[in-house]
């Protein structure tokens, strides 16, 4: 139950009236949209806060002291406003540019999200964000429990317990297939991860004794187990940023180094998928050779031939035979 402020007694709207200034300040002002005392006083009332005018600068040098930073300067009045915000607009602009691109965030939850991200910066900067909204026409998903599944897996993660789940696919006829005829899945959660756009659980399957990666926004009725996950060696200290770099496309496949030999001008392609520690074998004046830990399937074999020879398989041979069989067998309708 909300208690509102005449429900309160005197000392109570005492208590929180320190709260209900700096949360008003924050709201409505800004180094450009000042407030004066009398503005103020005025503003606050509709909450139910009476304030005085030598006790709201008392009030404000108190929230000085305990580093709610209130802006000050005085013509024929004194004006205030609340200058520092733990985001600036440009911080706030990205963080919602990137709710919006995210496909695995729903329309309705996307507008809420830029929403909550814009209030952020206060009344006018909030204002002014949502004016420059842009619409990229990203395509999104329309699972609408995906935030309660990331809550779940996050738990899990942290409790060191198993997780389950029922998975889907879709069918031609865009309804839902469910995996394993929507028997549970059981995994050990390792983390979670967003690549190519989409959102993934990374976990390892005590069945096959290997690891497995699902997208979340198929994933449905997550819960977690009562059983903690199984200890594996391998995966004490799990470097999600290095499976990554190994992992195309979030497909999984048998982990091999491989020699690749690059042309000069594709360095940031190389360095945009593997990182600048990236190990250079050798060097020539038109090409470098690196050698790399990839994970061997076929969006792997799809990026290097994306690049029409600029990129080659140097070895091991087996890998080399397995891109002439890719290639091979793709073609054009």
């Amino acid at each position: 139950m909300v208690i509102t402020v005449e429900q309160m007694s005197r000392s109570e709207v005492q208590k929180i009236k320190l709260l209900a200034l700096y949360d008003f300040l924050r709201r409505e002002t800004d180094e450009n949209n000042p407030l004066s005392t009398a503005e103020i006083i005025e503003g606050l009332k509709p909450d139910g806060i009476a304030v005085e005018r030598k006790a709201l600068i008392n009030d404000i040098k108190v929230l000085n002291k305990w580093g709610y930073e209130v802006q000050s300067f005085k013509k024929k009045s004194f004006y205030y406003y609340v200058g520092y915000r733990k985001f600036d607009t440009a911080e706030l602009r990205v963080l919602m540019d990137a709710v919006q691109a995210a496909r695995f965030i729903n329309e309705n939850k996307t507008v809420e999200l830029c929403e909550r991200i814009a209030e952020l910066a206060g009344k006018n900067g909030a204002e002014i964000l949502n004016k420059t909204v842009v619409c990229n026409n990203t395509v999104k998903h329309d699972n609408k429990n995906l935030f309660y599944t990331v809550d779940v897996i996050s738990r899990a993660i942290e409790q060191k317990n198993k997780i389950s789940f029922e998975y889907f696919n879709y069918g031609a006829d865009k309804k839902k297939v469910y995996r394993k005829e929507k028997s549970r899945y059981v995994v050990n959660p390792l983390a979670l991860v967003l690549n190519d756009n989409n959102y993934y659980l990374v976990c390892y399957n005590d069945k096959y004794k290997d690891l497995s990666n699902y997208r979340i926004d198929r994933m449905e009725n997550a819960a977690t187990e009562n059983d903690e996950i199984t200890p594996v060696k391998e995966f004490e200290n799990f470097n999600l940023s290095e499976y990554c770099k190994q992992t195309f496309s979030m497909f999984t496949g048998e982990l091999l180094t491989v020699e690749l030999e690059v042309d000069n001008g594709l360095i940031d392609e190389i360095l945009d998928r593997f990182g600048k520690d990236v190990n250079v074998t050798y060097r020539k004046k038109d090409y470098f050779r690196i050698k790399v830990a990839v994970r061997i399937s076929p969006p792997f074999f799809a990026w290097i031939v994306q690049f029409q020879g600029r990129i080659k398989i140097k070895s091991p041979q087996s890998v080399k035979d397995e891109l002439n069989k890719f290639i091979s067998n793709t073609y054009i309708c």
